[in-house]
C-alpha cells in the first residue's frame, strides 16, 4: 500500500484498530481514515498532539464508556499514519512531511510554520524541563476556564497516573505560574508525581489571561456558549491592552511635545497638499468584542447575548459556563433590556385666572352681577341695574375690563 492511499483505508483495514469502535464511529460517517482526519483537523487544527487529537474526537463523537479501547484506537491510527507517539502538533497530510523525508515524525512541516510558530517548536530555543508540582502554582485567574467534569477527569487522571503528562504544562516566561496545564498539573499532584513536563509560554506580545483563554477555547471541547462566555473574559483583556497602548502613546505623545517646546519658532513651510481630515473616532470596544468573538469561533452577538446573561443572571451564566445549560435557553429567561424610558406626565393645566371686575359705581352691585358682552364692540353690564361700561372696538375683552375698572374707582 503506497502512502497515498492511507486516508481512503478503511477503519476496520488499520492494524490493531478496536474492532469495538467500527459501529460507533460509522453511525457518525467516520468510516475511513481520511473522514476521521478530516473530523480531526476541523477540530484541532495542528494545536494538539495527533494521538492526543485522535483520542479526543474518538472520546466525542460517539458515547464511548472504555477509555483503553479509546487509547489503543487513538495508537493504531497514529502509528498508521506515521506519527507514532510524537508529541508535536500534526500537520495531518497524507503522509506527514517530516515522515516522508525520513526524519522522526515531527507532525508538520517546520518551513511552512510561522516565525513564532518555529520558535515555540524549536527545542533549543524554548526547551522542556521538568519541574517538580510542588514548586508550580496556577495563575490566579485560572478559574476563568471551565473545568472538565467529574467523570472525565477521573478518567484523565487514571491516564496520567499510568502514562505521566504526555504534554508539556506552559509557565509564564521566567516564572513558576501556570497559564495553560490546570487539568494535568491537578492530576500529576493527585498521582503523586515526581517531576512535571514544562515550557515557558511563546506569549508573542499578548497578555498571560488572554493567551490561557485562547488556548483553552481552541484546545478543549466546548460548547458555543461556554467559548461566548470564554469570548468575554477575552474581551476585557483585549480592551485592556488596547487602553494600555493607547497609554503608551500618548506618553511618547507628550515627550514628542515637550520636544517640540524647545523649539517654538520651527520654520514655516506650507504644506505641499491639503491635509486630509481626521479619521472618524474608533469604536475600540466593538472592535475588541469582534476580536474575541473570532478568536471563540462564534459571532460578536453571541458575545453580546453572552454579556447580557452574565449581566443580568450571575446563576445562568455559571451554568452556560460549566455546561450545564445552552445560552440560548439562559438568554430566554433573562429580559431582553430595560423597557424605554416614558415621558413624564405633564402636569395638568391650571384653570384660568377668575375675571376680576370692580363693583357697579351705580348700584354696588358686586362683580357676579357684572357680565361681559364681548364682540365686535366689547363692554361690562351690570345685570341689577343694566348700567354699562365703557367700550372697547374689535373685541378687546381685557381692554374693556380695565376701562369699566378704571370708571368705578372714579
Amino acid at each position: 500500500m503506497t502512502a497515498r492511499l492511507r486516508w481512503p483505508t478503511p477503519l476496520a483495514d488499520v492494524p490493531g484498530f478496536p474492532a469495538d469502535l467500527l459501529a460507533p464511529l460509522a453511525a457518525y460517517n467516520l468510516a475511513t481514515v481520511g473522514d476521521l482526519v478530516a473530523k480531526v483537523k476541523r477540530l484541532n487544527p495542528g494545536l494538539l498532539p495527533p494521538r492526543t487529537a485522535i483520542g479526543l474526537l474518538i472520546r466525542g463523537t460517539p458515547p464511548i464508556d472504555n477509555p483503553e479501547t479509546v487509547r489503543r484506537g487513538a495508537e493504531a491510527l497514529a502509528s498508521f499514519l506515521g506519527y507514532g507517539e510524537h508529541e508535536r502538533p500534526a500537520d495531518w497530510s497524507d503522509p506527514p512531511k517530516s515522515a516522508a523525508a525520513g526524519e522522526p515524525s515531527h507532525g508538520c512541516e517546520a518551513g511552512r510554520r510561522s516565525p513564532q510558530a518555529r520558535k515555540h517548536m524549536d527545542p533549543g530555543v524554548n526547551p522542556i524541563r521538568l519541574i517538580s508540582p510542588s514548586m508550580l502554582s496556577l495563575h490566579p485567574q485560572a478559574d476563568l476556564v471551565p473545568e472538565m467534569s467529574a467523570e472525565e477527569f477521573e478518567e484523565f487522571a487514571a491516564d496520567v497516573k499510568k502514562h505521566g503528562v504526555q504534554q508539556p504544562l506552559e509557565l509564564i516566561p521566567g516564572t513558576t505560574t501556570i497559564i495553560d496545564g490546570r487539568t494535568r498539573f491537578k492530576a500529576a499532584k493527585l498521582a503523586d508525581l515526581a517531576a512535571v513536563p514544562v515550557r515557558d509560554a511563546d506569549l508573542a506580545g499578548e497578555s498571560p489571561v488572554a493567551h490561557m483563554l485562547r488556548v483553552a477555547i481552541h484546545r478543549r471541547h466546548l460548547t458555543t456558549g461556554q467559548r461566548a462566555m470564554l469570548a468575554l473574559e477575552l474581551e476585557k483583556e483585549f480592551v485592556g491592552e488596547a487602553k494600555e497602548r493607547k497609554r503608551a502613546g500618548g506618553a511618547r505623545g507628550g515627550a514628542a511635545s515637550a520636544e517640540a517646546r524647545k523649539h517654538p519658532f520651527p520654520p514655516t513651510e506650507l504644506p505641499a497638499t491639503v491635509p486630509e481630515p481626521a479619521p472618524a473616532r474608533r469604536d475600540r470596544r466593538n472592535e475588541s468584542r469582534a476580536k474575541a468573538a473570532a478568536a471563540a469561533g462564534v459571532s460578536p452577538r453571541t458575545v453580546s447575548t453572552a454579556k447580557r446573561v452574565a449581566k443580568k443572571a450571575p446563576e445562568l451564566a455559571a451554568k452556560v459556563k460549566a455546561g450545564a445549560m445552552k445560552l440560548a435557553h439562559a438568554a430566554a429567561q433573562v429580559p431582553p433590556g430595560k423597557p424605554p424610558k416614558m415621558a413624564p406626565p405633564s402636569p395638568p393645566a391650571s384653570p384660568p385666572a377668575p375675571v376680576v371686575f370692580s363693583a357697579c359705581p351705580f348700584c354696588g352691585a358686586g362683580s357676579k352681577a357684572l357680565n361681559q358682552i364681548v364682540g365686535p364692540v366689547s363692554y361690562v353690564e351690570c345685570l341689577k341695574c343694566f348700567s354699562r361700561g365703557p367700550t372697547s372696538n374689535l373685541g378687546a375683552k381685557e381692554s374693556a375690563r380695565e376701562k369699566w375698572n378704571r370708571r368705578a374707582a372714579t
